[in-house]
């Protein structure tokens, strides 16, 4: 069975995507680095050195060093990739979309509708915004690489050659690129492709290439599971269902500091979801089509949603929004398919608008933090007192984040360098004093002498301070 026609036709969607991307974050584009966006830039980029231990990226790497040659340290050009990628991402959901609903109604409506909300979905933005927040987003790329390949037309063998390789350079990304083979499960078992896959061989194939990347980890000097990760997961696992409904209230809320008022509108969104179900309940009983789409779809969510079930995501502050960016795509791809079932262009096309402003709305929140986080970072670095002559500046009180936009949590050296200064004679401390000497700063013990100078960010400028 060939590809239908209209699935080769539909390339007119990516640069329509894209351009409406870049416009969407056209204002965000000259954001300053945030945090490790710092160290990436600096190492990754300026110095072509794997940029954080404890973890094993080296796409990300490679893109940052890529981004250096063309556009060398400027935010904004490492931000374009951002956005572009977030384009491809939602252009390649259109694709796989297509093919889930090509047995239904309005399958280019609900589609291009389920991209355009995943282009303006409002609770991710660590992975568009934080130029390091694109491992997750090039991780996604390649999940959705690995399933647009597998419910292809193409032989079984190039199926799963081609799912495998995604599996194996999704992970090289990120390792939320795990889900992969669950996903493909999904899809297999309920025949969104137009052929089905021996499940048998597909797993050689997945196994095959976990069996690689784990052999790069090894020859890279690497644990099996770096630092990071391993806090990551298996931290997580111990606090998996505690972690599950912070997970499903934030992908459909934003973060709420005051958990009473969170739970509330939990409440809200429960009762909308209960009344939707009961409301296309008959379709999806009488419709075998729409039931089997359905249930894709939500499989779909489900199991997307394990990881950052297994990682925790905060309900207090954005951070950590970066784990909703992979089930995002498919929750927006649920919300769109059941939008195109509704029979009345006038009401499906308002709902559509509806929704899509709704979005909008929150997504200029969200970006509003990511402004402030900015303009606080260009503040302190323009107001940074030079080091003495002969000593080291000792810097304390840098903010950590604004919402969970990130400031100084990590990169401040990395930002000096990359704004020509010094940057080994500035010393960050967390905390405050007295500080034992010698300070214990990045593995390193530094002496205080007499010609060093402390200073503390007071949220506005630097003061001078004693140390004692």
């Amino acid at each position: 069975m060939t590809v239908p026609s209209f699935f080769q036709a539909s390339w007119w969607a990516l640069p329509v995507l894209v351009g409406l991307s870049l416009a969407l974050y056209w204002p965000d584009l000259d954001l300053t680095a945030f945090s490790d966006d710092h160290s990436a830039v600096w190492n990754s980029g300026v110095r072509d050195i794997p940029w954080r231990n404890g973890m094993f990226r080296p796409i990300g790497d490679l893109t940052f060093r890529i981004g250096h040659l063309i556009s060398g340290t400027s935010s904004t050009g490492h931000r374009v990739f951002n956005v572009c990628l977030h384009a491809v991402n939602a252009f390649a959901l259109f694709m796989l979309l297509l093919r889930i609903l090509s047995r239904g109604d309005r399958p280019f409506f609900g589609a291009f509708l389920g991209a355009t909300l995943f282009l303006v979905y409002p609770f991710h933005q660590e992975s568009i915004i934080w130029l390091v927040g694109r491992e997750s987003a090039l991780g996604t790329f390649f999940v959705l690489i690995g399933l647009l390949a597998l419910s292809s037309g193409r032989s079984a063998r190039y199926r799963i050659i081609t799912t495998s390789l995604a599996l194996l350079i999704g992970l090289l990304c990120y390792e939320g690129a795990l889900v992969l083979p669950l996903l493909a499960l999904v899809l297999s078992t309920f025949n969104a492709g137009s052929k089905r896959t021996p499940f048998s061989s597909l797993l050689m194939g997945y196994g095959t290439a976990v069996l690689l990347y784990l052999l790069a980890l090894r020859m890279n000097g690497g644990a099996i599971m770096g630092s990071y990760a391993a806090g990551l997961f298996f931290e997580g696992l111990s606090d998996f269902f505690s972690n599950a409904p912070k997970v499903w209230m934030r992908l459909f809320l934003p973060p709420e500091p005051d958990p009473g008022a969170m739970l509330l509108k939990a409440g809200v969104i429960l009762t909308m979801i209960t009344l939707v179900a009961l409301l296309f309940r008959r379709s999806v009983q009488t419709d075998p089509v729409v039931g089997r789409t359905t249930l894709t779809l939500l499989w779909l969510l489900i199991v997307a949603g394990l990881f950052p079930m297994i990682v925790g995501v905060s309900a207090r502050t954005s951070e950590s929004d970066r784990f909703l960016y992979l089930p995002s795509a498919f929750l927006c791809a649920l919300v769109a398919s059941l939008m195109a079932r509704i029979p009345r262009t006038a009401f499906r096309l308002g709902l559509s608008v509806l929704v899509s402003m709704l979005f909008l709305g929150y997504l200029q929140l969200e970006l509003g933090q990511w402004r402030t986080a900015s303009a606080i970072t260009a503040r302190i670095l323009e107001e940074l007192p030079e080091p003495p002559a002969r000593g080291t500046l000792f810097v304390t009180g840098l903010p950590d984040s604004y919402k969970g936009a990130y400031i100084f949590r990590n990169g401040f050296r990395e930002a000096v360098a990359i704004h020509g200064g010094p940057a080994e004679r500035y010393i960050d401390l967390k905390g405050d004093p007295p500080f034992a000497d010698p300070v214990r700063y990045r593995g390193d013990d530094h002496r205080i002498t007499r010609y060093d100078r402390w200073v503390r960010w007071n949220g506005r400028s630097f003061d001078g301070m004693d140390p004692r």
